[in-house]
């Protein structure tokens, strides 16, 4: 069995929401949050819930399409919610924004 995050670029850096460390996995379809100490996955996002990302101050960001969960179903769009990741170096951020910006053209380029 194959670990799930097998071959992804692993940014290590600090959820500015609740300030802990996470490991931000970019991979082909998506981007995932892990715990640091544990590898656990947190959240994912695929690369279509995303709204924008980038350098924002020093830190990445990722906007991302929230869904309508209260209603027991998912449902349409109901706002965005803005994640923040500080990372420890400029080159990092722009290196995170390299790799999701090339594999999010290599899926529209399919």
């Amino acid at each position: 069995c194959r670990w799930p995050f097998f071959g992804a670029k692993l940014f290590p850096c600090r959820r500015k929401a609740d300030d802990s460390d996470v490991l931000l996995a970019v991979q082909e379809h998506f981007i995932s949050v892990l715990e640091a100490s544990t590898m656990r996955l947190i959240f994912r996002y695929p690369f279509e819930n995303l709204v924008t990302f980038g350098g924002h101050n020093d830190d990445f960001m990722i906007v991302v399409k929230k869904q309508n969960l209260t209603s027991g179903f998912t449902g349409p769009e109901v706002g965005t919610e803005k994640c923040l990741f500080g990372m420890t170096s400029a080159g990092l951020v722009i290196e995170a924004t390299n790799l999701v910006a090339h594999y999010i053209n290599a899926i529209k380029s399919r």
